[in-house]
């Protein structure tokens, strides 16, 4: 068991740092993102699935889309 989280962990330091190299993520939005994964991870116990975080982006997505079209007119 510890063996396959030691290859996990590794796995998941890479792809931080392919997302982190290719999305420059600032130090304000890196710090919303840890208290919101943070709260996320505690609200349910640790099961983050990738179709939740892909609804989630989403809707910032167009939530941010519909703010700027606002913020032209």
């Amino acid at each position: 068991m510890a063996r396959a989280m030691y290859k996990l962990a590794v796995e998941t330091s890479k792809l931080s740092h392919v997302i982190a190299y290719s999305h420059g993520v600032d130090e304000e939005a890196l710090k919303k993102l840890q208290a919101k994964c943070t709260d996320e991870v505690k609200r349910i116990n640790g099961a983050v699935t990738f179709e939740d975080a892909y609804r989630f982006q989403n809707e910032q997505i167009m939530l941010d889309n519909w703010r700027n079209k606002r913020a032209v007119l």
